[in-house]
């Protein structure tokens, strides 16, 4: 699983990648690219992504701007929205977010959020769509 993480405090940043990696070692491992400022970073470059955490408080650009920008680029990773304001948790419906955690982040909470994301993503794998073309009267 690919999860991208975004929070502007290095110890946060730091802790929650340590959490994430915990829920990895147990779950087959996870791959994850941890920064401080998403201003640099390509919204295109994150759709082969299955998870974005994202610091509502970023540096030049929010998190919410962002996760607009990464729906605009086609991204279809679940979002887990990361900070200390609760009250800002009914925004991150516009993007379409999987979660909100509220800091201090425990590790119960992202093994919960990674548990469930990661059940989605299966059941996504199982999903396929088969399509036949139906001959019409002209196609004879």
């Amino acid at each position: 699983m690919q999860v991208f993480i975004a929070e502007d405090n290095y110890y946060e940043l730091e802790r929650l990648r340590r959490q994430v990696q915990s829920w990895g070692s147990r779950h087959g491992g996870v791959s994850i690219t941890a920064v401080q400022c998403v201003a640099e970073v390509g919204p295109a470059d994150l759709r082969t992504y299955d998870v974005v955490f994202l610091d509502v408080e970023l540096p030049g650009k929010d998190g919410f701007a962002f996760a607009q920008e990464l729906r605009g680029a086609g991204c279809s990773a679940d979002i887990v929205f990361v900070t200390n304001h609760p009250e800002l948790s009914l925004k991150g419906y516009t993007v379409h977010a999987q979660d909100y955690i509220i800091k201090p982040v425990e590790q119960e909470r992202i093994d919960a959020a990674m548990d469930y994301i990661a059940r989605n993503c299966r059941l996504k794998e199982r999903r396929s769509i088969v399509l036949q073309r139906g001959i019409s009267q002209q196609d004879r």
